[in-house]
């Protein structure tokens, strides 16, 4: 059986084509064999996944911003109790070390998180 899509000689008990994945066959109540009708065939560029690769990179970003950030507000804190910088930008260096504490600490947690879903997810496929 050769695929409709990419012209590639399938064994004819093949669901999928095993060169692009598209489905060539049907599984259903005629009984399995028969070719499957009705099939959208989505266009392979997808910027679902650009969107992936973005939301991933700008989430590493901003924790490696607050690896940076958070050495860099404590050393201002100290800095301003030891009276050798400006004691009214104490607030604005407090506050830059929490939220960067607090982006890190979002960042692990979503680390943690996307591990426990993989490993779930790969227990379930056995």
């Amino acid at each position: 059986m050769y695929c409709s899509s990419c012209g590639t000689a399938n064994d004819a008990n093949n669901f999928r084509c095993v060169q692009c994945g598209t489905i060539i066959q049907s599984q259903n109540s005629q009984g399995y064999g028969q070719p499957y009708q009705n099939v959208q065939q989505w266009p392979e560029a997808s910027k679902a996944d650009t969107a992936l690769i973005f939301a991933v990179l700008g989430w590493v970003v901003c924790a490696v911003l607050s690896i940076v950030a958070i050495p860099m507000a404590r050393a201002e804190i100290a800095a301003i109790e030891r009276g050798d910088r400006n004691p009214a930008k104490l607030s604005t260096a407090k506050a830059a070390f929490w939220i960067a504490a607090i982006q890190l600490g979002l960042f692990v947690f979503g680390i943690i998180i996307a591990i426990l879903v993989v490993v779930v997810a790969g227990v379930s496929r056995v």
